[in-house]
């Protein structure tokens, strides 16, 4: 807890600077601007004007009238003298990702504007106000960690789901109604990276859920920026690969264009309080405009879903290059506007995941044979079933040559781009699931049928 002095004069210091607050004439000398707001509903957003009290500048307008007077001093007296506060105040506090430094007068701004958000009356003063902002300096100074939050608006996503759960710090959120409405209306930094543009489409009209991730990060203290290096051995955190993991799992699942948007970093707690809330920003992975097919992630998908991105967090992606192609092909399908370019990118895929092991260059139509009878024996299913793969497969293979050799596209068949995507997403969480237990596809077994121990010493004879 803090120490009474600590407190009973940084309560003098807050009335005195709410009185001050008071006495502005908002007609007058208190600074204004003008916001944009929105109301959204039914997925159509209507836009106004408001005259807001820009609370930026008058606080920081009254902290420095009163930085010279009694009030202040004996608060930056009872800081520096405190046994917890005192070594920490005039510091750079911060960890690996960032650090900031405290002075009394910083502490008092962002005192002064949590309490002029959160007061419930202008008439008296509001002692909860005043006690939440105490419970944060008192645990910012006395922890030992600092916490951050990251995420990120999904795009061209849904979920029926409220929650989806990847580790107790990691989940998907469903946006609870009027939570983009204000999401955007009180977050300037969100409204810049959104704007409204009457002659183009408004991104959060769309948006249906969010990812986010917590972390805790060791405090540091000093008189310089930190220059620690990351320990050997420890693992760089790094929200937009992590996220990447995520939007690489539904892509294997499910068709559509999921994106990741634009990745915040935001501190909790005291630091947010005082407005160093943002740390960092990653941009997304692909541009964000235009109009891209969803990804549906139903109830019943939850738990495929959770297994496949469970594998993906292993890291087996990391471990085979051809695999890492064939899952990056198909990502890249999934953003193509044109079918024949889809198609390209699928038969990549799949020729990186069931050709891998080919050694010298085949005539063409036998490698069009094998990938078409690979995909089929992999997939399995009865007879009538790998014959449709089979086939599929091939004729996949005869346009993506026709595309690439310039041959005529007016009449190729958008659904086969669509068969072949959906064939090459079942292929891959095939090998995804064998690449879990350090194996890879056996051609000959898939074939002919596993070999017994007798027949395989014959086999390895006469080879």
């Amino acid at each position: 807890m803090l120490s009474n002095d600590v407190e009973q004069s940084l309560r003098a210091v807050l009335e005195s600077a709410i009185s001050w607050c008071l006495r502005v004439d908002q007609e007058i000398t208190k600074p204004v601007r003008i916001s944009w707001r929105v109301s959204i509903s039914d997925r159509i957003a209507q836009f106004r004007e408001e005259m807001t009290s820009d609370n930026s500048s008058l606080v920081w307008n009254v902290i420095n009238l009163l930085s010279r007077q009694k009030p202040f001093l004996t608060l930056e007296s009872c800081l520096e003298s405190d046994p917890l506060i005192g070594p920490q105040i005039n510091k750079l506090i911060g960890t690996r990702i960032g650090m900031r430094r405290f002075t009394t007068k910083e502490l008092l701004q962002g005192a002064l504007a949590y309490y002029l958000a959160h007061a419930r009356s202008d008439l008296e003063f509001d002692d909860e106000a005043f006690m939440k902002i105490c419970s944060e300096f008192d645990e910012f100074f006395a922890a030992t960690k600092l916490k951050f939050t990251h995420w990120a608006v999904l795009h061209n996503f849904r979920t029926e789901t409220e929650l989806i759960e990847l580790t107790p710090s990691m989940r998907i959120h469903r946006f609870a109604a009027g939570e983009v409405e204000n999401l955007w209306n009180t977050d300037s930094f969100f409204q810049l990276l959104y704007p409204f543009n009457r002659m183009a489409s408004f991104p959060p009209l769309e948006f249906d859920a969010y990812i986010e991730r917590t972390t805790q990060w060791e405090k540091i203290v000093g008189e310089q920026e930190s220059s620690q290096q990351v320990p050997p051995g420890e693992a760089v955190f790094d929200p937009t690969a992590e996220f990447g993991k995520v939007i690489t799992a539904l892509r294997i699942l499910k068709p559509g264009a999921v994106l990741l948007g634009i990745v915040q970093t935001k501190s909790s707690g005291l630091q947010g309080m005082l407005g160093g809330a943002m740390f960092g920003v990653s941009p997304p992975a692909r541009d964000l405009a235009g109009n891209r097919p969803t990804c549906n992630l139903l109830q019943s998908d939850i738990v495929e879903f959770q297994r496949i991105w469970q594998i993906i967090e292993q890291g087996v992606l990391e471990k085979d290059k051809s695999f890492q192609v064939a899952v990056g092909r198909l990502s890249l399908a999934a953003d193509r506007e044109k079918p024949e370019d889809a198609l390209i990118d699928v038969i990549i895929a799949l020729e990186a995941l069931l050709l891998s092991d080919t050694q010298q260059p085949p005539e063409r139509g036998e490698l069009r044979f094998r990938l078409s009878l690979r995909l089929a024996q992999l997939l399995g299913g009865d007879r009538q079933g790998m014959i449709r793969h089979f086939r599929t497969a091939r004729k996949a293979y005869d346009l993506r040559s026709v595309v690439v050799h310039g041959g005529d596209t007016t009449t190729l068949d958008q659904e086969l781009a669509v068969d072949a995507m959906d064939l090459c997403r079942q292929a891959i969480r095939k090998v995804l699931d064998l690449s879990a237990e350090n194996t890879r596809p056996d051609w000959e077994a898939l074939l002919f049928g596993p070999l017994s121990n007798e027949s395989s010493d014959s086999a390895e004879q006469g080879s």
